[in-house]
């Protein structure tokens, strides 16, 4: 079969256009209904320390163009900062801020951890030595490809029409021309994969579309984002070489700097001998001991008991739930950190966007521990990162060690590459997980010299100072 030229169509769709795709419920990759969810309501309703004079989001649909019929490839989000590094004398979340991550939790991770005096002080020093040439030459002003706002972005491939139908089978999603630019509806109905391309009128198939590299739709889609923003740099976040590398090299050919933004721990349940070898450590058989121990004080529950219970964002649970949240990570750590509202827990947990169990107090009737977590396929590989993480830090039961009994249990079981995120190195190596340096890939080459120069000036510190520091303190 030949296969007919086609062109890549990209199209910036603004935020609140985004809710009128219609978004099949219950797949297993929930990305679309974090756009549906991001474009429903103000942001900083959802995450309460957002800037949205400092930042916006918008959304960037990719199409192939097959005899003049427009085949959607997927959805992309981006983020956009105005470069200001504080509105009303407050920072960004360090999520949309390049500064606000390098700088400012740059100085909280010193502070929190037991790193040598000299060694913070000298650190520091550096930090403020270059802090304000950062805000002068606008490190801020970029713009992030696929940011979700939370602490770890997951991907799945750019071209993912392939995986969309994978994970979709068996089911019919619509998604509406709601832009009317000619866009041909897709529908996925139940049958092989060929039979559905085929139902899209488009002259792909299977095998077709794995002869279709992904640095080509990188390279136009970066190419589109310089023409449409000059001013900004171009990044992308959370990128690891343990599964995201094709996504690293790809960046690096078409120019991306990958800079390392922070040591994470992770977790391959794909592979039989670390499940076996991690089941067999002695912290995980005493965490799973835990939940027997102190099972008649509290009940675990999940996703459908909580929605059978919770009617609105004022219920109890919700509030206490993000009690639980705020008192590990803003309270213990630092109002750095994602500050998620009851509206942002109420909306993931009754959409199904994020998967929620929590550890409920039998006697109280209150909740005293929570994670969620959500999953998303890249190259047939199940990920899986937790952005909700919380315990009541006032309760004397070891909370922290049960859900992480329950996090391991249940990744075990989706059978994922487990993304735990940064900290807690020493308590989650010996869980079975190891370290990684995370990167963020930027793009700066249609840059003047004077906003080149602090990402330069940035790596090389980072490289240099940081990573030694990460590495030798296992942070």
């Amino acid at each position: 079969m030949v296969q007919k030229k086609c062109s890549t169509l990209i199209l910036l769709i603004p935020l609140n256009q985004i809710a009128q795709l219609v978004v099949m419920k219950g797949a297993a990759d929930r990305i679309l209904d974090f756009f549906e969810l991001y474009s429903k309501y103000p942001l900083n309703q959802l995450i309460s320390n957002i800037d949205v004079e400092s930042s916006q989001m918008q959304f960037i649909r990719i199409s192939k163009q097959v005899d003049s019929k427009n085949v959607t490839i997927g959805y992309v989000p981006i983020t956009i900062n105005t470069g200001n590094v504080k509105h009303n004398g407050n920072y960004n979340i360090f999520t949309l801020s390049p500064y606000h991550h390098y700088i400012s939790y740059g100085r909280v991770e010193l502070e929190i951890n037991n790193i040598n005096k000299w060694i913070v002080q000298f650190t520091n020093l550096i930090i403020d030595l270059f802090s304000y040439f950062f805000i002068w030459t606008k490190l801020d002003k970029t713009l992030i490809i696929g940011n979700l706002m939370l602490s770890t972005n997951l991907y799945n491939n750019l071209y993912n029409i392939k995986n969309n139908l994978l994970e979709n089978s068996g089911s019919t999603m619509n998604q509406d021309d709601f832009l009317n630019n000619g866009t041909q509806s897709i529908l996925y109905n139940s049958g092989n994969i060929d039979s559905q391309l085929k139902l899209m009128n488009t002259n792909y198939t299977l095998e077709s579309l794995n002869q279709i590299e992904d640095n080509e739709l990188y390279s136009e889609l970066t190419k589109f984002l310089t023409s449409k923003f000059p001013q900004h740099s171009v990044m992308m976040r959370s990128l690891n070489d343990k599964i995201y590398s094709p996504i690293l090299n790809t960046l690096s050919k078409i120019g991306y700097c990958p800079i390392p933004s922070r040591m994470i721990y992770t977790l391959n349940t794909l592979d039989k001998d670390t499940i076996q070898s991690t089941l067999k450590k002695r912290d995980v058989k005493d965490d799973k001991k835990l939940l027997n121990k102190y099972k008649n004080s509290y009940t675990i529950i999940g996703n459908n008991e909580l929605r059978e219970k919770i009617n609105d964002m004022n219920h109890k649970y919700i509030e206490q739930m993000v009690n639980v949240y705020n008192m590990l990570y803003i309270g213990k750590y630092s109002e750095c950190n994602i500050q998620f509202s009851k509206l942002f827990v109420y909306e993931t947990l009754k959409n199904n966007i994020i998967n929620y169990k929590c550890i409920l107090n039998n006697e109280r009737d209150e909740i005293d521990g929570v994670i969620g977590y959500f999953i998303k396929t890249f190259n047939n590989t199940r990920v899986m990162t937790c952005p909700v993480l919380g315990y009541n830090t006032s309760v004397s039961a070891p909370l922290y060690r049960m859900l992480s009994s329950i996090l391991l249990q249940d990744a075990i079981h989706f059978n994922v590459f487990f993304n735990q995120s940064s900290g807690a190195s020493i308590f989650k190596m010996n869980r079975g997980c190891s370290p990684a340096v995370e990167y963020s890939s930027i793009y700066i080459k249609h840059l003047p010299f004077y906003r080149r120069l602090p990402w330069s000036l940035l790596n090389t510190l980072i490289n240099y100072i940081a990573v030694p520091i990460m590495e030798h303190y296992k942070l």
